[in-house]
């Protein structure tokens, strides 16, 4: 018979799951403690900026950070942990400035930490030898229970939201952190924004996983997405559909609509774009 309204059965007809879990990304955006594995402030390092940003978004979030690094005392007057055995505390988020990740994905697990983001390039994006290590990567983190974001991300995720301004927000999700930067900053026309994933090569955690936890914040009143490829259709058509049901629109710019494009995408963060019309 009909499905008793407001009530939906749990399977398909093929026996697939209708509702995709929805990790809980909140200790992602708004972690109480901050591991900062391979900061540094050496005048001119690449890594030197990265850290001082990430102690500046910590300190507005209220995040207590802790830099990983074995051979310095200390960053930023902040004294180290030499390992990430060695960390004080559990902490929430690892972020990772350092060129291979993976052998530090055993030790995060170990540590319990629930997040990871990896900046290291030269994975899916390169070629096959990258593909192969990528893949690495995402099955240490399904045996880690961590969630990682990334490789080849960037700290889109860790910038300065306005937080003078009121009314339903704009939750932002891209594959390129340059194509995110114009709608960043609508920010200064007064448009809210609350939040900017990064998702790069999309090795675990995908575009599909925060719109459906984007969909459930309260302040979130539509997601923009610039998706290159994606990893699961049936993911993203589940939490589009979680996104609806809660009327918050997704307004998603799809690239890769020519040959041109489908090139460039393939090259940027690994993706096939796939056939448009699919």
């Amino acid at each position: 018979g009909p499905a008793v309204h407001g009530r939906v059965d749990d399977l398909d007809v093929g026996g697939r799951p209708l509702h995709a879990d929805v990790p809980d990304l909140s200790r992602f955006f708004r972690p109480q403690s901050v591991a900062v594995i391979g900061a540094s402030d050496t005048p001119g390092r690449p890594t030197t900026g990265m850290t001082r940003q990430l102690l500046d978004w910590a300190e507005r979030v209220g995040a207590r950070v802790h830099p990983v690094h074995p051979t310095r005392p200390a960053v930023f007057g902040i004294p180290c942990a030499p390992s990430v055995a060695a960390l004080p505390e559990q902490v929430d988020l690892a972020v990772l400035l350092i060129a291979d990740p993976l052998p530090v994905i055993g030790e995060l697990a170990e540590a319990k930490v629930k997040f990871a983001v990896a900046f290291a390039s030269g994975f899916a994006e390169t070629g096959e030898a990258g593909a192969a290590a990528q893949r690495r990567l995402t099955e240490a983190a399904r045996r880690s229970g961590l969630r990682l974001l990334g490789p080849n991300t960037n700290l889109n995720a860790f910038e300065h939201f306005r937080d003078d301004l009121t009314g339903p927000a704009i939750a932002l999700i891209t594959q390129s952190g340059h194509q995110g930067r114009p709608v960043f900053a609508l920010q200064e026309l007064g448009i809210r924004l609350t939040h900017w994933a990064p998702t790069g090569n999309e090795a675990d955690l995908e575009s599909a996983d925060f719109i459906s936890w984007f969909a459930e914040q309260p302040e979130v009143g539509a997601i923009a997405a610039y998706v290159e490829g994606l990893k699961d259709g049936r993911a993203f058509l589940l939490a589009a559909d979680r996104a609806a049901r809660r009327g918050v629109p997704v307004v998603a710019v799809k690239v890769g609509r020519t040959e041109t494009g489908a090139r460039t995408a393939a090259s940027h963060t690994g993706k096939l774009t796939g056939a448009d019309d699919v």
